[in-house]
Order: C-alpha cells, then sequence, then structure tokens
C-alpha cells in the first residue's frame, strides 16, 4: 500500500508538472497571456489515482510491465488540461510524451517493441484520417491517439477512441438538451481521452493488445 501510495503521489506530481507546461505552452501558442496555475488540475487527480491502481496491480505479479502504461496516462493528463483551457495541445507536449513512452516500451524488450510500433502506426493512422474529415480530429488529439497506441497497442487505442467518442457524444449532446451549448459548438476531446484511457486500464485491456492481465 505504501508503494501504491507513492506512485500515486508522483503520477499526481509528474501530471500536475506537466500539465503546468501544457498549459503555458497551448497559451503562448494561442497569443493568450499565460497565469500559472496554482491549483493542481483535476488530471492530476485523476492520474494519481490510476498510477497506484497500476503499482497495486504491479504489486500483485502483472505479467507485462506497466510502465508504458503510467507513461501514457501522465502525457493525457497533461494535454488534456492544455486542451480543456486552452483548446490546444502543444507539439512539444506530445513529441515529449512519443519520446518518452518509446524508451518505456524499449525497456519490455522486443515484445514491447511491437507492440509500440503497430500501435503508434495504428493510432497515427486513425488519429489522421479522423483529422482529415470534416469536422474530425484536431492534430493534437491525433497525435494524442499515437502516443497513446505507443503505450497501450493497436486493439487497445481503438477501444479507447470509441470510449472517448461515446463520452464525447453524451457530453455534448447533453449541453444541448439543457441549453448551454448548439449543435455545432466544438469543445475539448483530449479530456475523454483521458477517461476513456483510465478506464480501460482500470478494467485490465492489455498493452498487448487487448488480453486482460490478472490483478
Amino acid at each position: 500500500m505504501i508503494g501504491a501510495a507513492a506512485a500515486g503521489l508522483a503520477g499526481f506530481a509528474l501530471t500536475w508538472a506537466g500539465a503546468r507546461l501544457a498549459e503555458g505552452l497551448a497559451a503562448r501558442s494561442a497569443g493568450a497571456v499565460v497565469r500559472p496555475t496554482r491549483r493542481p488540475p483535476a488530471e492530476a487527480l485523476v492520474v494519481g489515482g490510476a498510477w497506484a491502481f497500476l503499482a497495486l496491480r504491479a504489486a500483485a505479479g502483472a505479467a507485462v510491465s506497466v510502465l508504458p502504461q503510467a507513461v501514457a496516462l501522465a502525457a493525457a493528463g497533461a494535454a488534456s488540461t492544455g486542451d480543456r483551457r486552452h483548446r490546444r495541445i502543444a507539439n512539444a507536449v506530445t513529441a515529449a510524451a512519443a519520446v518518452a513512452v518509446a524508451l518505456a516500451s524499449v525497456l519490455r524488450g522486443p515484445a514491447g517493441w511491437g507492440v509500440a510500433a503497430t500501435g503508434g502506426l495504428a493510432g497515427a493512422a486513425i488519429g489522421l484520417a479522423l483529422a482529415a474529415a470534416p469536422g474530425g480530429l484536431g492534430m493534437g488529439d491525433a497525435k494524442m491517439l499515437a502516443v497513446l497506441g505507443l503505450a497501450l497497442g493497436a486493439r487497445a487505442t481503438v477501444v479507447v477512441l470509441a470510449g472517448a467518442a461515446f463520452l464525447a457524444t453524451a457530453w455534448g449532446s447533453g449541453r444541448v438538451l439543457v441549453g448551454r451549448a448548439g449543435w455545432r459548438d466544438r469543445f475539448a476531446f483530449a479530456p475523454f481521452l483521458l477517461a476513456a484511457t483510465v478506464a480501460v486500464v482500470v478494467v485490465g485491456v492489455s498493452v498487448a493488445g487487448g488480453a486482460r492481465l490478472s490483478v
């Protein structure tokens, strides 16, 4: 339990630091005045809880390394904060996340390389296709999907995208029904990617492409 608590605090701190960086970069690219965030974003709490869960699962003898998942969760949390507050995901955030997740995958050995390669390519291909569609994903979301693919594998990334689309549709429809938004209004998608990624990790979808992990 102490290890899980330490992991949770580490995930919280890393995501908060990443969120401050992501928010600053997003604000600057939009030409906005950057005001330091004194209070931790909700994303830091969510990722901290997910890291604690991953630590418990690893301590219980998980068959695969959870490091790529943990790194991807922190990156998704940082991207979500920047997107939610400024509607932008800075290229520096997705690039750094891709490098970090790739290095974490390398540590898993040849099996990790295969998962990262196929998942990254699948995430990038799907993200670019959706970004090219009228009214589709923003390029920051598409790049974040590729990062998640590196960590989760191809099949789990499709599950994440489907879950995020469902959550975003439900959220947008609810806002329209209560009169707080119109059907053509756009909103940040990265928070839904984060929520779906956390859900996929918590239910045990494997980085190896969809098999459930034993806890």
